[in-house]
């Protein structure tokens, strides 16, 4: 007992600032377990190291910042729907693309206008970009023609939208070197979407120079939504492959009990984006707490959003009809197909290039690259793992495919026409750069692939295919 009021008392007699420092250290180290302990959890929970660049990156694929095809799943990896015969069921990916796109009169489909942006632009958005369908740009989409500015236009699928906004810098910094455009302020605009393929590329340029858009340069990067999208998903419900992407579940009628699912659908989507912009702040972003939590609460909403979505699909296909499956396309052969998928994706890029000459504007066709295509890349441990997957239906129209797009290529450049190949740009890459099954690449992809660009548009003189390519070529 005397001892215990001995301590008792040399505790009273510590000095406050003692005192102090050592609740601070009582807090920091309790912070520092619970840090630990919930990055092992974390750990478990994602089946593999955790880290705070992967967080980030899969907050950045909810809120919409690098791509919207495929979405995580409830395991943090990307989820790509898997192939099956129209059995008159609606996929997961149609749900997920009509609550966040809505119909365009013109371009198939654009991004659903949120007011609030579209009233007084989020951070880094521009609020003109929004009402017009590409709320993700941070300037505005009609600028007059200065002396002192070069815009460029970026164009295609989800692919493109990864270089146009998450190589923006790249690309504004790069094109600001080349001689012929110093002393100009770049300004760089990505009119591309998920699912966009040709001829929606086409249509974008001839919608927005009618509506007085000017454009100093365009940027075409596509080429695997040709000649995949339409095999994998038109093709399979009877749709036109030359119709936008889900056009049959775009266009299909509405009961007022599916409006009210889609609605569920739609809240919990919003939930998540809100919970992921929270959570992607400082200092939020830096706990593995905080991210354990993120990871709970958003799982719980996909649970919620599987749920709604799985009410949807059991109401079965959306009415069928011309307005929703176009013309009659009759599949003779596998190769019959590709041939006519890589015959439009030419003519659209002819035709961009006619109405880009005849406006002043520089023109370049860029193939993109993706895995499936065979030797194009040293596939890394866990590329293999998490990039390629056979039962997406995707290595098929690949390989079928890709060889005949890079000889049209090669007969566009002998044309005049700046084509530039980049199939092979990770030939020599042993990092990890695709991030999904599907075609997406990470911030080194975005890098190398905007270097790569930057390139051929320095190496051309604004008229004709590059210099180099067009040697070659000869």
């Amino acid at each position: 007992m005397g001892r215990v009021s001995t301590m008792i008392r040399m505790a009273d007699q510590t000095p406050v600032h003692r005192r102090l420092l050592m609740v601070i250290m009582m807090v920091a180290l309790t912070g520092l377990i619970i840090e630990v302990l919930s990055f092992v959890m974390l750990s478990l929970v994602e089946r593999g190291m955790a880290s705070w660049s992967r967080q980030q990156s899969e907050r950045a694929t909810i809120i919409g910042e690098d791509y919207q095809q495929p979405e995580a799943d409830s395991d943090g990896e990307a989820r790509q729907a898997k192939p099956r015969v129209a059995d008159g069921t609606v996929e997961r990916w149609m749900l997920r693309l009509t609550q966040s796109e809505v119909i365009h009169p013109y371009l198939g489909f654009v991004e659903q206008r949120r007011e609030e942006e579209a009233a007084k632009g989020r951070a880094g958005r521009n609020a003109e970009a929004g009402r017009f369908g590409f709320p993700r740009n941070t300037y505005g989409l009609f600028h007059e023609p200065q002396p002192g500015r070069l815009v460029v236009v970026v164009v295609g699928g989800s692919f493109s939208r990864q270089i146009g906004f998450g190589g923006r810098r790249l690309l504004e910094e790069g094109l600001a070197t080349i001689p012929r455009f110093q002393g100009r302020d770049v300004v760089v605009i990505a009119l591309g979407l998920g699912g966009y393929k040709q001829p929606q590329q086409l249509m974008v340029l001839n919608y927005f120079l009618a509506l007085g858009m000017h454009v100093d340069l365009l940027i075409n990067i596509d080429g695997f939504n040709e000649v995949v999208l339409p095999v994998t998903e038109n093709l399979r419900f009877g749709v036109s492959p030359f119709y936008p992407r889900a056009w049959n579940f775009r266009v299909g009628g509405l009961d007022p009990d599916e409006l009210r699912i889609r609605g569920r659908v739609a809240n919990y989507r919003d939930l998540r984006v809100r919970r992921a912009e929270f959570f992607a702040r400082a200092p939020w972003r830096y706990s593995m707490t905080c991210s354990l939590i993120w990871q709970l609460l958003d799982r719980r909403a996909v649970g919620l959003t599987d749920r709604a979505e799985s009410e949807l699909r059991q109401r079965g296909e959306v009415d069928a009809g011309f307005q929703a499956m176009g013309p009659e396309f009759e599949v003779d052969s596998d190769d019959k197909t590709a041939k006519e998928l890589v015959g439009i994706w030419r003519r659209c890029s002819l035709l961009l290039n006619d109405i880009a000459r005849s406006n002043g504007i520089e023109y370049y066709h860029v193939l993109q690259p993706n895995q499936y295509v065979e030797a194009s890349k040293p596939l890394s441990a866990e590329e293999r793992q998490t990039a390629v997957d056979p039962e997406t239906g995707i290595p098929g129209p690949v390989a079928l495919s890709y060889p005949l797009l890079r000889e049209a290529g090669r007969e566009l450049r002998r044309s005049g026409l700046n084509f530039v190949d980049l199939v092979d740009v990770f030939s020599r890459v042993d990092e990890s750069v695709y991030i999904d099954n599907c075609c997406h690449v990470n911030e080194l992809g975005i890098e190398l692939v905007a270097e790569r660009i930057v390139e051929s548009i320095a190496a051309g003189d604004g008229s004709g295919s590059p210099r180099e390519e067009r040697s070659a070529a000869e």
